[in-house]
């Protein structure tokens, strides 16, 4: 485990995958079809989608704001640091 992966994990977050534009965008494009979707069944689950990438937007907001908090808190000494870590892919499925 990576020490940024560590510090993350005891502030009790994890890395997301993408942005949250990417989760705000799939969000949009879940309630878009939901508009046209043809049965309730269908529709719910689309919306379901939406809430359920808007919740990952805001976790990626999260993440971003304590990792600029962390570097202004400690801003010498942590340019060699990596912060580039890809965590396994979200459970926002592709719309």
């Amino acid at each position: 485990m990576e020490w940024e992966e560590a510090l993350l994990g005891s502030w009790g977050l994890e890395i997301p995958a993408h942005p949250p534009a990417y989760y705000r965008r799939k969000a949009a494009r879940a309630r878009q079809f939901a508009e046209v979707a043809t049965t309730q069944a269908v529709k719910g689950r689309l919306l379901a989608e939406a809430v359920h990438c808007d919740q990952l937007a805001a976790d990626a907001e999260h993440v971003a704001d304590e990792y600029l908090r962390f570097r202004r808190r400690y801003p010498s000494g942590t340019e060699s640091l990596r912060f580039d870590i890809m965590p396994p892919e979200s459970h926002c499925v592709d719309v």
